[in-house]
C-alpha cells in the first residue's frame, strides 16, 4: 500500500532541510516506517514518525526514534507532538520525554475577544474548542 502523500511531502522536506535526522526503514515490500527529527537552533524536534500498518510493534519505531534522536544531542530542548495511540506515547516516555497535554484549559475561552488570525495556522477560524 503506498505512503499517504503528507507524509511523502513531510519526509521529503525533511530530506531537503535536515538530512541527518531523516530516516527510512525497508523491507520486502518497500517503505516500512520513516522518522524526521529537526534542529532549529538550540531546539530539536520530532516532525514524523510512523510505521505502517501490518509491521507496528515489531521495533521499527523505537529504532527509527533512536536514529532521529541522535540529531538531539546538544539542543537545550526536545519537543514531540504525539498521536494518541499508546504505542507511541510509551515510547516518547521511555525516551525520556515528559508526558504533557499540549493544552489544558479549566474554563472554555471566549473566541470573540481573540484577534483575527492572519497567519496560515488555519484556515477559518473554530467555532468551538
Amino acid at each position: 500500500m503506498p505512503w499517504p502523500s503528507p507524509f511523502r511531502g513531510r519526509w521529503r522536506h525533511g530530506l531537503a532541510t535536515d538530512p541527518d535526522g531523516c530516516w527510512v526503514a525497508e523491507d520486502a515490500e518497500g517503505i516500512a516506517g520513516v522518522s524526521v527529527g529537526l534542529r532549529r537552533g538550540a531546539v530539536w524536534g520530532l516532525s514524523l514518525l510512523a510505521v505502517r500498518v501490518g509491521v507496528q510493534s515489531r521495533g521499527i519505531g523505537r529504532a527509527l526514534l533512536e536514529h532521529a534522536l541522535r540529531t538531539a544531542e546538544g539542543t537545550d530542548a526536545g519537543l514531540i507532538v504525539s498521536s494518541d495511540d499508546p504505542r507511541a506515547i510509551r515510547r516518547y516516555a521511555l525516551a525520556g520525554f515528559a508526558l504533557r497535554p499540549t493544552l489544558s484549559s479549566t474554563d472554555t475561552p471566549d473566541l470573540d475577544a481573540l484577534p483575527a488570525h492572519t497567519g496560515t495556522a488555519w484556515a477559518t477560524r473554530p467555532t468551538s474548542i
